[in-house]
């Protein structure tokens, strides 16, 4: 049986090839949490008839189950994401360098015609900036800033398109833009926020790219007691490397015995060409942005 889900912006219905408790169940397994751990709070049979396309569950009961078992949203977007039908993933393509393939991507995304006209529109806004390279004194429009500030208004609700704003475009946007966007994540609490570790690392290392040292040091300052939250160690596991290599840059600290020791070998490299990438920029002289 398949769960239909509707995305935050009204995008429509999102079909999968796999059934969501098959993703699901594939998810625990191979991270070997068993069946109790991931039912912890409530009922066995109900967990196990979803996993096994027998029955549907509640978005409440999909919420404690995602939290019983680490799964962030970006996790079920990522899923998403292999069926074609979801917004790209695109990581491994920011990571590697690999931008215009990652553009690729998204304009075959487009021509699916799955999401809203707005939406599709501001996406095509944003495309030509994967054809410049981070370290481009580029600065954003207004409109587009104020666009991409209304778009990361919900940070509790940010998936795969957010994370792409973020990582791609938001390295040319001003001091103000990119430090309200801080401001609005790390006010989120609880499992919300736990549910948010992608967003934490990729939203910090981009801010990190401007020269800006008090929201450097507020950033370190957040990272550290974030990653200390009591109950949020199940979530940030497989992220603290980079949770990590956010202070450290904060702290403009040495990041090869770190990452080496922990052995992050994979985003070692693009990681540390972070921070010689950071430019000096100021706000858009033109106008604010409304918080």
């Amino acid at each position: 049986m398949l769960l239909a889900i509707t995305d935050s912006r009204g995008t429509g219905e999102i079909g999968m090839a796999q059934s969501l408790g098959q993703m699901f169940h594939a998810f625990r397994t191979q991270r070997h949490i068993s069946m109790a751990q991931a039912a912890s709070g409530l009922n066995t049979a109900t967990i196990s008839r979803f996993e096994h396309d027998q029955s549907d569950i509640s978005l409440k009961i999909a919420g404690r189950l995602m939290f019983n078992l680490g799964m962030g949203a970006n996790d079920l977007g990522e899923m998403l994401a292999t069926d074609k039908k979801g917004f790209p993933f695109g990581l491994a393509e920011l990571v590697n360098g690999q931008r215009p393939a990652l553009a690729a991507k998204i304009t075959a995304y487009l021509q699916q015609d799955i999401c809203a006209k707005p939406l599709a529109a501001l996406i095509r806004q944003t495309l030509p900036y994967l054809q410049r390279s981070v370290t481009e004194d580029c600065r954003l429009p207004l409109t587009l800033e104020q666009q991409l500030a209304d778009m990361l208004a919900y940070p509790e609700k940010w998936g795969n398109f957010e994370y792409y704003l973020i990582t791609s475009v938001l390295p040319y946007a001003s001091h103000e833009l990119t430090s309200l966007c801080w401001q609005r994540l790390t006010a989120l609490t609880g499992q919300t926020l736990g549910y948010r570790r992608e967003a934490l690392w990729r939203l910090g290392l981009t801010a990190l790219l401007h020269d800006d040292t008090p929201l450097a040091a507020q950033i370190a300052t957040d990272m550290a007691a974030i990653s200390k939250i009591p109950g949020l160690q199940l979530h940030f596991n497989n992220v603290m490397p980079q949770f990590l290599a956010v202070v450290a840059i904060a702290k403009h600290k040495d990041l090869t015995s770190l990452l080496t020791a922990l052995g992050a070998l994979a985003q070692t490299s693009w990681l540390l060409s972070l921070p010689a990438r950071r430019k000096r920029r100021g706000p858009n002289p033109a106008g604010t942005i409304r918080s």
